[in-house]
């Protein structure tokens, strides 16, 4: 079969090469690739891995052999999965607890955007608490996490404001149209204003984020994506006495509920309540112009390769 695999005496550093089929273990199902995306984190493995090494985690595609323990969905099955790595592949093996099954509804498309970024967005806000109406602020809320994670949000309750940095990306992120309370462009959020402040951006973001965060609130830190580090000392906590500052890592969550947070995810897309924005949808062969956008920080949104057969 095809896959998409490192290699560095391209640039990008990735080409389409022949591997072997997979093999799937007891409690995994052999998965048809047909939309997979491209995460941030990927894109910065692909300058640091040895060639060889085969990227992708989000899967959409239909069962092609069901897991031979008998558990999972059943062949020709339309399901959204998160894999363990190897999802730039025609076919590829994912553990059941890993998978949910779509709607026919909800496009393959759309359905690969729901694996880490989804999950992320979702995990996070469970962590940062009850949200009914809490005040919350999203620090780069203009690609493609930062938009699920405005939408879960408000579906929890929560008073949402967002904050980009330019009116550019207002005009094409599309946040206008998820209903939140306040959109800030390029300006300082009200000081002690919040009652929680997720962080999609991370670095020196982090010193914004403090400033806007209520005594006792709570800050999420999800991105790591400004090279510039952040300058904090206690003193920084001044009128923002006893907020917390929390972390989340997509690997570091409960495997044994992926598939169940993959299905609640990919019900609200099919009952039109969640609205995955996607800025830039290719044929797995041109994956070369995905990943040149992706580094000129154009996209708002989530990128998506659609797999296809020779």
């Amino acid at each position: 079969m095809l896959a998409l695999v490192r290699d560095g005496r391209n640039d990008p550093p990735v080409t389409l090469q022949e591997v072997r089929e997979p093999q799937p273990k007891k409690g995994e199902a052999l998965v048809q690739v047909r939309a997979s995306t491209v995460n941030r984190g990927e894109l910065a493995l692909l300058a640091s891995r040895a060639d060889g090494w085969r990227p992708g985690q989000d899967v959409a595609g239909v069962v092609v052999t069901p897991a031979a323990d008998g558990s999972g969905p059943p062949a020709g099955a339309r399901v959204v999965g998160l894999a363990e790595a190897a999802a730039w592949s025609q076919r590829v093996a994912v553990p059941v607890e890993r998978l949910a099954v779509i709607d026919d509804a909800v496009p393959f498309e759309t359905a690969a955007t729901l694996g880490l970024a989804g999950l992320t967005g979702l995990r996070s806000l469970r962590e940062v608490g009850p949200l009914l109406g809490r005040r919350l602020l999203i620090l780069g809320a203009s690609g493609g996490l930062g938009h699920l994670v405005v939408q879960l949000a408000a579906l929890a309750g929560a008073d949402v404001s967002a904050l980009v940095r330019t009116e550019s990306l207002v005009a094409g992120s599309h946040l206008a149209d998820l209903g939140i309370r306040q959109l800030i462009a390029g300006e300082e959020p009200e000081t002690a204003a919040f009652d929680a402040v997720v962080d999609v951006v991370g670095g020196a973001s982090l010193e914004r984020a403090i400033r806007a965060v209520r005594p006792g609130g709570t800050i999420m830190l999800l991105g790591a994506t400004d090279p510039q580090p952040a300058s904090i000392s206690l003193l920084d906590f001044i009128r923002h006495e006893g907020a917390r500052i929390l972390t989340f890592f997509s690997y570091a969550g409960d495997n044994a509920t992926i598939g169940a947070d993959l299905d609640t995810l990919a019900q609200l897309v099919a009952q039109g309540r969640l609205h995955p924005t996607i800025s830039l949808a290719v044929n797995w062969k041109d994956v070369g112009r995905l990943l040149d956008a992706m580094r000129d920080g154009k996209l708002a949104g989530k990128t998506v390769l659609t797999v296809t057969s020779p």
